[in-house]
């Protein structure tokens, strides 16, 4: 009997419920059904490791994200009790009649409105 092609197929399991199959298909070179058969259960493999790695450069890059997101949440937290503070700061001066300074007498300071 000769043998003119073999297939390969492997199922992965991600976790959570999730499965991935890679399968591969190749025409025998020379007679030789075991070497290619070793040749595509290699290339399965490498598809495989190379699209985990994918997903785990993913996973890392939503996560960077993720933290960035929450820094710049916390940094408009901390801006907008210091204005806060602020406010509080420049009423108690004019109800002690102190004048504010002249940089802050002129106009309202806003977060992008920084004094240096």
């Amino acid at each position: 009997m000769n043998i003119v092609t073999v297939s390969f197929s492997r199922l992965y399991n991600l976790g959570n419920y999730e499965n991935e199959k890679i399968e591969a298909t190749a025409l025998v070179q020379d007679n030789d059904a075991e070497t290619t058969l070793n040749a595509i259960r290699v290339w399965v493999d490498v598809q495989h490791m190379a699209l985990q790695q994918g997903r785990e450069e993913q996973g890392e890059q939503q996560r960077a994200m993720y933290q960035r997101e929450n820094y710049l949440k916390e940094l408009e937290n901390d801006i907008n009790k210091m204005m806060e503070k602020w406010s509080e700061a420049k009423a108690w001066l004019e109800k002690l009649g102190i004048p504010l300074p002249y940089l802050y007498a002129k106009h309202e300071v806003s977060g992008d409105d920084v004094p240096f």
